[in-house]
């Protein structure tokens, strides 16, 4: 009768001192860290013996006492997702024994949003597949501390006052590349920032996480098969992908590069000069766009000094400026006129040939000493 009183009293001081009833099947309880903060995924160490070559589903339990462990959450794996400690059994992850019955690793757990902070317990709980028997493990203590504050938003970002200076769109050899300039007094990061074509092309390169240019500096970043030789644009992206800049260009040339000159005009240089100030020689070939501008000109102002040339070499005697009561005329008014005259006289040529053909009007004979046919001799 002694012995009985004996291990009562044991069993009572293990209930008094756990608050559950301790059996055989008891698992060993989990290793974990002593202090979590709520919401935060930490790491639980765990191992067992049971049935040899047995599949096990297995959860982890966190609450305040060993009737209310409902505030843990388990991790699973395979499909990347957060299991409540109310969630169907057959959705937890399992574990499986060897052959000896032996199982040891490590499981993912965390708190729920509700969990009480301070002082609570965390166990875990198995269940054999297929079947409805928990098998509980002993539990340790987890002191839990509010959860971390998320990081203030990030202030706005400045404006950054850079601008494209210089390209190679059609390099003779390695690869294509950007030279962007700072003109500012201050350092400028464009980490997060890309270059790209058309919006319609390629995805855009990225600068990288840290891209800086020094104050009144170049830098020049390089990529691959982007541009177009046939004619393409050359973004440059902020990193919300709105537009710094955008230049578009015609045609290319290879070894020629696009740079701006001292006003900030796009030219083509074959001197290129990445990462030092841009080199643009007298006469260097123009961007497609100046180019065809400076061509129009070029064209209109031959066109009006051929006029001028050929309304002078007219018959038409130009008006002095000096005779009073006549107005200035500029010489270039005249050639309407005449050609106008010219082409009068050269229809009525033509018409009056073809009467005097048809028969319409019959060509005029004379004879020396006769008076033309027709006629009446003079009295």
């Amino acid at each position: 009768m002694s012995k009985l009183f004996t291990a009562l009293a044991i069993l009572s001081l293990l209930f008094l001192s756990t608050g559950r009833l301790v059996f055989a099947q008891d698992l060993p309880a989990p290793t974990a860290p002593t202090s979590v903060a709520a919401t935060v995924a930490f790491d639980v160490s765990f191992s067992f013996s049971l049935e040899p070559n047995t599949t096990y589903h297995i959860k982890a339990r966190i609450g305040k006492t060993e009737s209310s462990l409902t505030k843990g959450q388990t991790y699973k794996s395979s499909d990347d997702s957060w299991l409540s400690s109310g969630s169907a059994w057959t959705l937890f992850p399992t574990v499986t024994t060897d052959g000896s019955g032996f199982w040891s690793g490590v499981i993912k757990a965390k708190t729920s949003s509700t969990v009480e902070l301070g002082e609570n317990l965390l166990g875990i709980t198995l269940r054999k597949l297929n079947t409805t028997t928990n098998i509980e493990s002993l539990t340790t203590t987890l002191n839990i501390t509010s959860a971390p504050k998320p990081p203030p938003n990030p202030p706005p970002t400045s404006k950054v006052d850079v601008s494209l200076s210089e390209f190679m769109p059609n390099p003779k050899d390695g690869d294509e590349w950007v030279e962007i300039y700072n003109p500012t007094t201050t350092q400028a990061n464009l980490g997060g920032w890309k270059v790209d074509d058309g919006p319609a092309g390629s995805a855009p390169a990225s600068l990288g996480k840290d891209f800086i240019i020094e104050p009144k500096a170049f830098a020049v970043f390089y990529f691959s098969s982007r541009l177009n030789n046939s004619g393409d644009s050359l973004r440059l992206l902020r990193t919300d992908n709105s537009e710094e800049e955008v230049i578009e260009f015609g045609k290319t040339s290879e070894g020629v590069a696009f740079a701006k000159d001292s006003k900030g005009v796009w030219q083509q240089t074959s001197t290129p000069t990445p990462g030092t100030p841009n080199k643009i020689s007298s006469g260097e070939v123009l961007s497609e766009q100046n180019k065809k501008e400076e061509e129009s000109e070029s064209l209109e102002t031959s066109l009006f000094k051929e006029l001028i040339a050929t309304a002078s070499s007219g018959s038409q005697k130009p008006i002095s400026t000096q005779q009073p009561g006549i107005p200035k005329v500029a010489s270039s008014v005249f050639l309407p006129v005449i050609l106008v005259g010219l082409g009068i006289i050269l229809v009525l040529f033509a018409l009056l040939t073809y009467l005097i053909k048809a028969g319409i009007i019959k060509k005029p004979s004379f004879r020396k000493g006769k008076a033309p046919e027709g006629n009446p001799p003079n009295a």
